[in-house]
């Protein structure tokens, strides 16, 4: 459950930090290790084991982890409209 991307403010407009599952911007990002895809952490359900992207099997307890640091510096620096 992202954030809706025409909230956006400005020209950012980039397709890698949004959710594959929402289609809208990261929203408290988690990443599968074993992968590197990236989604909304509401979007990644319990039990599930593969990825929703590409279908590689993960271990939830192990292999889902916050994204890197230039993931949440971006991620950090895109300015919103207040709805």
């Amino acid at each position: 459950m992202g954030i809706d991307v025409e909230l956006i403010r400005g020209d950012f407009k980039n397709d890698v930090f949004n959710c594959a599952v929402c289609k809208q911007l990261l929203e408290n990002p988690v990443e599968i290790f074993s992968c590197e895809h990236t989604f909304c952490k509401a979007c990644l359900p319990d039990g599930i084991n593969s990825c929703p992207e590409c279908r590689t099997q993960f271990c939830p307890d192990h292999d889902v982890r916050p994204p890197c640091l230039f993931m949440k510096k971006t991620l950090a620096e895109i300015k919103l409209m207040c709805g």
